[in-house]
């Protein structure tokens, strides 16, 4: 899966999570490497965990920085009125978590942050489950 579309405001727009995302990403977090004098960008893994996390802030910035080089652009303010306004926005982190799990140039970089989803997605289903009886 390449491309994630999504309709906003009777407008279909196109996500990439290319390697044009990864680098701006990755690129806007940094940790230390152990042992060594150098540092390791991690900010695609900091995104996401954030995102799982339910930060609206990290979703809107990720969704902005996938359709940076795209056609139509859509602004920040069209995309916070439509997830303020309109969106069901469970589903749109559902969707946006799924997609970067399963990109290309994301999932490895993603493989520990896919799992700990996993348990988590788990352990919601018992919650729900248990509360359903």
């Amino acid at each position: 899966m390449n491309n994630l579309e999504i309709e906003i405001k009777n407008t279909s727009y196109t996500f990439k999570a290319g390697f044009a995302f990864l680098h701006k990403v990755n690129k806007e977090v940094t940790a230390p490497v152990d042992g060594f004098d150098k540092k390791k960008e991690i900010g695609l893994p900091w995104l996401v965990a954030n995102i799982i996390d339910g930060d609206i802030d990290f979703l809107v910035k990720c969704l902005l920085d996938m359709n940076m080089n795209q056609t139509p652009r859509l602004s920040k303010e069209n995309l916070e009125e439509w997830l303020e306004e309109e969106a069901d926005i469970d589903a749109v982190f559902k969707e946006v978590i799924d997609f970067l799990l399963s990109a290309n140039v994301c999932k490895k970089a993603l493989a520990q942050v896919a799992q700990e989803y996993k348990k988590m997605q788990e352990v919601e289903l018992k919650k729900t489950a248990k509360n359903k009886k």
